[in-house]
């Protein structure tokens, strides 16, 4: 069989599984992202040939790219455009968030929250496909690690010019980076995305303050108004399933069980690798039976589990 490939690229890594039927996988992460709003065009297309490479050197004959960013169809042409100087591929083009719902059912069908350095809500019953809270950085992304990263510096500013009295968590914050107190605004104006949204841990470890956990009730509050959205716009009756770091911080987790509950919703599985929804879309586009599909994806993720870990 030849050999396939699935790219999932989110606000701060691109992860890339190469599958072939002999049983041959392929995995690396790299610390590049290619969502068009947030990275220059120029950059883009380097990382686009760092990524060409990799496949070339593989042998990859097809490639499903599920890509952050794809919010209209303007951002899909800009895509089509950007692979069509590439055409020793075939190309298929998929939102990352439609991406992860096939590593959980091979029809796409289904509902998914998604937490990470960004933020989304999309659900798919077979015939429509709805996304909610997935503007970016500057306008969307409500529910994020990047917003509660955010949330958590506008905090940390306050106290540091005087309209709030914390000093504990102050001290404790300079200590964490490792930095004089008069060097934080400089830290923050310098810092990307990624860097904000990897603050994450540490906010989630500091829940004891209530300013650090009136921002988290704040986030579980905008993923509930979210999930609820597309809901309503949707004929289907499926758990939600999750993805992205911060539901690996347990005040979040605990949240999303209790929105959950309170609306008598089902709670699904953690996607822990929605890469490998790239591979099952383009298995299920190619007739494998779902009986088939789902063994051999399996197989797949156990193999990548036992590679990671």
């Amino acid at each position: 069989m030849y050999r396939i490939a699935s790219i999932d690229s989110g606000a701060s890594k691109t992860d890339i599984i190469i599958y072939s039927d002999d049983g041959y996988l392929y995995l690396t992460r790299l610390n590049i992202s290619l969502n068009i709003h947030n990275i220059p065009k120029p950059e883009i297309e380097g990382h686009l040939e760092e990524i060409i490479r990799i496949l070339r050197r593989q042998k990859v004959e097809k490639v499903v790219w599920g890509l952050a960013g794809l919010d209209t169809e303007k951002d899909y042409r800009t895509w089509e455009i950007l692979l069509s100087s590439y055409s020793d591929f075939s190309h298929h083009i998929l939102h990352d968030v439609e991406m992860a719902l096939y590593a959980v059912d091979p029809s796409g069908r289904g509902l998914l929250v998604v937490a990470g350095t960004g933020s989304n809500v999309y659900g798919f019953d077979g015939e429509n496909k709805v996304k909610c809270g997935d503007w970016g950085a500057l306008y969307g992304d409500d529910f994020s690690g990047y917003r509660l990263g955010r949330e958590f510096l506008n905090l940390i500013l306050r106290i540091y010019d005087g309209r709030l009295d914390d000093k504990y968590l102050m001290r404790d914050f300079i200590d964490y980076l490792g930095i004089k107190r008069e060097e934080i605004p400089n830290w923050i104006y310098e810092s990307s995305i990624s860097q904000v949204a990897s603050l994450s841990k540490y906010i989630c470890s500091k829940v004891e303050y209530g300013y650090v956990r009136n921002i988290m009730d704040k986030i579980l509050m905008e993923m509930e108004i979210a999930l609820k959205s597309v809901i309503l716009k949707l004929s289907l009756d499926t758990p939600i399933h999750y993805t992205g770091g911060l539901f690996k911080c347990s005040y979040i987790m605990e949240g999303l069980k209790n929105i959950c509950k309170r609306n008598r919703w089902t709670l699904g599985t953690y996607i822990e690798y929605p890469v490998i929804g790239g591979i099952s879309y383009l298995l299920s586009i190619e007739g494998l039976r779902e009986d088939a599909l789902r063994n051999k994806i399996n197989t797949i993720y156990t193999e990548v589990r036992r590679r990671i870990t």
